[in-house]
This record gives structure tokens, C-alpha cells and sequence, in this order.
């Protein structure tokens, strides 16, 4: 709430939705918007891998929601940022899911940036460009 309260103060006006599992969706139905921020796709990746939990075949659904999302951020027509974590400079987990997690996370941000025409990696506030506008893969 207050979060929403500072951004209403600011003067800037844009409205909030929040969407847990169907991010590609939400995203083709806002293609052609001025601008869309999406915070975040871990969290995202987490609720889509918790929501198949137990299935036998949980990575290939995952990965299809990811190859879903990937086809979205490619045809997003507007100004598209995207907010991710990096899981994987840390140790590696101890348990079966936190790995899968990881990894799926590590392909879901490459994939991601390989649609992007730029690529920052926030640590500690300061930015490093990884990609630029003028190089694209």
C-alpha cells in the first residue's frame, strides 16, 4: 500500500495488475501498450513450477510456459522491461527442486535476453550493460 501511495504522489499515473501464472497471456493482450514492467520473472517461474508439483513431467511444462513466454517478449509490440534474478552465482542447492529451479531460471533468462535489445545486471544499485542496443545476437 504504500508502495502504490508513492507512486500515486509521484505524479505518475499506471495501473497495477498482477498476474501469476499466465505472464505470456497477459502479455499478448498488452502488446501495443505504451509500456509494460514485469517484477518478476523468478517469481513468475516459481508459481509456474509450483503449480505442476508432483507431475512426473514438471520440467517440460515449465519449459513450455518459458518457450510460451519467450514467443510473447518477441512479438510484444511497446516498450517491454523485464525484471529476473540471477540464481545461479550462488552455491548450488542442496535439494532436487532448488536445482531444477535454478536451471530452469538460468535457460528462462537467456532465452529472454537473447529476444532483448538490452540487458543490464543490477548489483549492489549499480548497473552493467551486458547488451547494448547496437549488438544484437
Amino acid at each position: 500500500a504504500l508502495h502504490q501511495h508513492q507512486r500515486m504522489e509521484s505524479g505518475y499515473a499506471w495501473e497495477t495488475l498482477e498476474e501469476p501464472y499466465d505472464l505470456p497471456d497477459l502479455l499478448k493482450r498488452l502488446s501495443g501498450e505504451k509500456a509494460v514492467l514485469v517484477d518478476c520473472l523468478t517469481l513468475w517461474l516459481s508459481n509456474a513450477l509450483l503449480a505442476v508439483e508432483g507431475f512426473e513431467n514438471r520440467q517440460e511444462l515449465v519449459e513450455s510456459e518459458i518457450t510460451r513466454l519467450e514467443d510473447s517478449v518477441r512479438s510484444f509490440q511497446g516498450t517491454l522491461i523485464l525484471v529476473t534474478n540471477e540464481v545461479g552465482d550462488g552455491i548450488v542447492p542442496e535439494y532436487a527442486l532448488g536445482r531444477l529451479y535454478r536451471d530452469l531460471a538460468g535457460r528462462m533468462n537467456a532465452l529472454i535476453a537473447r529476444q532483448s535489445e538490452q540487458v543490464f545486471l543490477v548489483t549492489v544499485g549499480i548497473p552493467i550493460e551486458l547488451k547494448s542496443r547496437e549488438y544484437r545476437l
